[in-house]
């Protein structure tokens, strides 16, 4: 079983190393996923793993690309809260302040991506007319490289999970001014 170092994973941790599977019978092992859906749906799709914990939409967009797995059951049902972040010294103060500018996003069909979009819409923009305007998707590969296309001013914002940023704003780096969730449950049970 395969998925990201996350705190809703610990279920899965916890019932193997108490041994609860094996009392069951069933050998699970774990093996975390650093490279996120990607590294796990190739894994899935090359038998490396049997069965991973997948973003909902993640898993859907891979499967429509003829991923060799499919959705077993849901993990978890509450929606993923997604919080659109500036930089702490930008003079941005409100999400509506954000129509036409840059967006950081990690890479192209990422969360990130799809959560830019889908504020874009809630917001009533219309992220299709991005390509005519200033406002573009710079894709820059994790939170790091977020972190560093906000502080050089190469992007205005990025929509990042709450939790995963929550250090970030506590330290003063990137200030939160708005949340889009998504409309969906956050993770399934893929094999």
């Amino acid at each position: 079983v395969g998925g990201v170092s996350a705190f809703f994973n610990a279920p899965w941790q916890f019932a193997i190393s108490s041994g609860l599977f094996k009392k069951e019978g069933i050998h699970v092992e774990w093996q975390d996923c650093q490279g996120g859906t990607g590294s796990m749906v190739d894994h899935l799709n090359n038998g490396s793993l049997d069965i991973a914990i997948l973003s909902t939409d993640g898993a859907l967009a891979e499967i429509t690309q003829g991923g060799l797995y499919r959705i077993i059951a849901p993990f978890v049902d509450s929606p993923l809260k997604y919080g659109v972040y500036v930089s702490a010294e930008s003079d941005i103060r409100s999400c509506h302040e954000l129509e036409g500018t840059i967006f950081a996003i990690s890479r192209k069909g990422s969360l990130s991506h799809v959560m830019t979009y889908l504020h874009a819409t809630q917001s009533n923009w219309n992220p299709k007319n991005w390509d005519k305007t200033r406002a573009s998707l710079l894709e820059v590969g994790n939170l790091a490289g977020a972190r560093a296309a906000l502080r050089n001013g190469k992007a205005d914002g990025f929509l990042w999970e709450v939790g995963a940023a929550k250090t970030l704003v506590d330290k003063g780096e990137i200030r939160l001014i708005g949340y889009c969730s998504t409309p969906w449950p956050s993770f399934v049970i893929a094999a």
